[in-house]
Formats: structure tokens, sequence, C-alpha cells
């Protein structure tokens, strides 16, 4: 008797001891709603400290979120599968997924029901992500393919007789077409970004060369709006642990913002700085600003504050989330300020070639 006894616990304490170590909720009751075992997973989903032993489970859960599901289990005498919402106060709500199963004693008697909880929050915020990335898509690529078909409908039907207008409709198809083919250029560079494996190597590279060659790049969209454009670069020398097209990439889509949203005549300000703790890039602008409730979701894929305005000047809010990964994976900082009508603030910074261990 001594030695069942024994086995007895030893099974019970192994059986316990991998109960809290899952990362899965677990919650065992009685044919009564009871509490049997709920194990330290269960407890922090739903923030529960103390004893829950021989507690209504009820008396410690919201009553929609898994009475229905283990009564059904119950009722049924079969595994029941529910996905629930719970709402937490001062935090985000959880997305959990139950399976409730019955037990049986050795009489086949349905004496209670074991409640497995997933918590599927990250998995359903990816799945958005997903619907709301291809949606964004969809709906980039549909505006300028309807625009295109409708001009080269017009040219079919006669359009094509009369030379100044058929060279504006043509204008206005390579316009669209060229927004199209910024649009598949952006996407496949962000995918190989996503993709570790395939990371450009690192060389030292001279900072301030970079700054003039993206400079020189960007000058002539300066020109074209009268923008007043200037580059204030130290004296010594400025050293970065980098891949020069993705620094460059960067700066261009940063410069390409402050373009797009300075009026005509307005001024744009590039320093570049080497400090003890880094190297900062400060990209100034007197352009329109952004309403400080856009601020959270600027660097978004696809996310705009004017998505009329933004897609009439050629934007397809990709540009600061390219440019936020970009300097996330060489270890560096990107922050934006703006007040709306005031102008808008970028600030980048760098680690220097030391922190990654290089020798300059």
């Amino acid at each position: 008797m001594r030695d069942t006894l024994e086995e007895i616990a030893d099974e019970k304490s192994k059986m316990e001891a991998m109960l809290n170590f899952m990362t899965e909720g677990v919650i065992a009751i009685d044919n009564l709603g009871q509490i049997i075992h709920m194990n330290p997973a269960a407890s922090a989903m739903f923030r529960i400290s103390g004893e829950t032993t021989n507690r209504p489970l009820d008396e410690l859960l919201p009553p929609d979120t898994y009475d229905f599901a283990w009564r059904q289990a119950l009722m049924l005498n079969e595994t029941v599968t529910k996905e629930v919402k719970v709402s937490q106060q001062e935090a985000e709500d959880l997305i959990l997924r139950s399976h409730a199963a019955p037990f049986s004693t050795r009489s086949n008697e349905c004496s209670g029901v074991v409640i497995v909880l997933l918590d599927m929050t990250e998995e359903n915020k990816l799945e958005e992500m997903r619907r709301d990335f291809v949606a964004n898509v969809s709906h980039e690529l549909r505006t300028p393919l309807t625009t295109v078909r409708t001009y080269v409908e017009t040219l079919k039907d006669g359009a094509l007789e009369e030379p100044e207008l058929a060279q504006r409709f043509l204008g206005v198809v390579i316009n669209e077409t060229d927004r199209m083919t910024r649009l598949v250029n952006d996407l496949l560079y962000l995918t190989r970004l996503d993709s570790i494996s395939k990371r450009e190597p690192y060389f030292i590279q001279d900072l301030k060369e970079i700054v003039r060659n993206v400079a020189d790049v960007m000058s002539p969209q300066f020109a074209s709006k009268e923008q007043d454009f200037s580059i204030l670069l130290p004296e010594s020398e400025v050293k970065i642990y980098a891949a020069q097209d993705k620094i460059q990439q960067v700066l261009i889509n940063i410069l390409a913002n402050a373009n797009l949203y300075t009026p005509a005549k307005g001024r744009i300000t590039l320093t570049l700085t080497a400090r003890e703790e880094g190297n900062e890039i400060v990209v100034e602008d007197t352009g329109i600003g952004i309403p400080k409730e856009a601020m959270a979701r600027l660097f978004e894929r696809f996310y705009r504050v004017d998505k009329a305005r933004s897609r009439e000047r050629g934007g397809n809010g990709l540009g600061l989330s390219i440019a936020r990964q970009i300097v996330d994976s060489h270890g560096g900082r990107i922050h934006l300020d703006s007040e709306y009508g005031f102008g808008t603030t970028v600030r980048i910074w760098f680690p220097k070639p030391e922190h990654f261990g290089a020798e300059i």
C-alpha cells in the first residue's frame, strides 16, 4: 500500500511539474465548475494571484469566456474548441483559443473538464497585418491600373488622332506605370530587408562621402521646387560600419519626404555630427508638418497621414518603414519630431565602427 501511495505521489509530482512549465494555460475543473488545478501560465493569462483550487471557475474568469465551452464539453462529452477575446484593464485584449475536453472516471462517468488555452494574440496580429498588407498593395495597384486602362481606352477610341491630347494621355500612362514600378521595387526591397540570410556585407564607410553623394542625387529635385537645400558636415572624418547603398537609401527616403511635403521655396537642412556615443544625422524641413495623432503610426508600412494628397504627390507609404528597418539592422535609431504647420525634424543615430569590433 505504501509503495502504491508513493508511486501515486511521484506521478502527481511529475504531472504538476509538467503542467507548471507548460507555456499553454491549463485549467482542470470538476463537473460542478470547481477548479481542481490551474497552472501558472493560465494564472498569468488572467492575472490571477493566490490559491485557485476549489474555487468556482466563474468566480475568477469572465462568465462569457469559458462557461459555454466547458458546459458544452460536459453535455456533449466531447472536445469543444472556442476562440475568445478577453478584455483586460490597462492592457491589450487577449485572443485565446481554448480546447475543453471532458475526462471520465474508470466507470466512464464524466467527472470534469480539462481546458487548454493557447494565446493567439500575436498570431492574430500577424494575420491582421497580412490582410492589411494585401489590401493595401491591391489598392495601390488598382488605382493606377484603372487610370492606365481609362486613358488607353480613350486613345483607342480616337484620341490618337489628336496629337496634343494623345501626348498628354500618354504622359499620364507613363507616370502611372512609373508609380507602379516604384511600388513593386519598394516591396521587393522590403522583402530583401526581411531576409536576414541575404543581408549585404558591412564595411567601414566614409559617412561624409555618403551624405555628399546623396545630396548630389537629390539636389535637382530641390532645385525644381526652388527649395533651399543645404548640408552641414564636420571637419573631422566620420566613419560608419555599414552597407553603403542601404545608408544612401535611408537618406534618400528621408530627403524625398522633405522634398514632397515642403512647399516651394521652403528650406531643408541636413546636418551630420560626430559624437562620443555615435554619429547623428539630422534632417530639418519647413514643410507642412504632421498632426500629433498621426505620429505613432508613421513607420507602419503603407501608412500615410493624408492618403489622397500623398498619392497625388507620388508617395506610397513605404519610405519611412524601409528607412527604419535599415537603421535598425545597423544597430541605429531613428526618431521623428513634427508640429503640424511648422515642419519636421528626423534624427538618425548610428553607432561607431568600434561598437561592432570593426577596425578603422
